[in-house]
C-alpha cells in the first residue's frame, strides 16, 4: 500500500479535452511514499478511481493508497464553499457532496 500526503481529488487531467467533465475519472493528486516507481515524495496523478473505504483508495489500476494529510488548500476550499471535510472517511464526504463525478 502506498501513502499519499498533500493530496488533493482532481479530474483526470490526461483525459481528452472532447470528453466532458462529467465523463472523466476523478483521480487523486499529491505526494506519494513507498512506491516502487516513484522517488519518496513526488508529486503525482493516480489512475482513475476505482474504489473508496475509509482512507484506504482503489485505482484503476489496482493501486492501493493510503490517504495522510490532504492539502490544506484542498480543505479550505471544502469550506469556502460549505463542506466539511471527514479524515477518517475523505472520499466518501466529497463524493456526497457531489464533488467526484463518478460513483465510486
Amino acid at each position: 500500500m502506498y501513502h499519499l500526503t498533500n493530496w488533493s481529488t482532481a479530474l483526470d487531467p490526461r483525459a481528452s479535452p472532447y470528453t466532458p467533465p462529467e465523463a472523466r475519472d476523478t483521480v487523486l493528486r499529491g505526494n506519494v511514499w513507498h512506491h516502487p516507481s516513484y522517488k519518496q515524495g513526488d508529486y503525482i496523478t493516480t489512475s482513475g478511481i476505482k474504489s473508496v473505504e475509509g482512507r484506504r483508495v482503489v485505482t484503476r489500476s489496482g493501486s492501493i493508497y493510503w490517504l495522510l494529510d490532504p492539502d490544506p488548500k484542498f480543505v479550505e476550499y471544502l469550506d469556502m464553499i460549505g463542506f466539511d471535510f471527514d479524515p477518517e472517511s475523505p472520499i466518501r464526504a466529497i463524493r456526497a457532496t457531489g464533488l467526484t463525478v463518478n460513483d465510486l
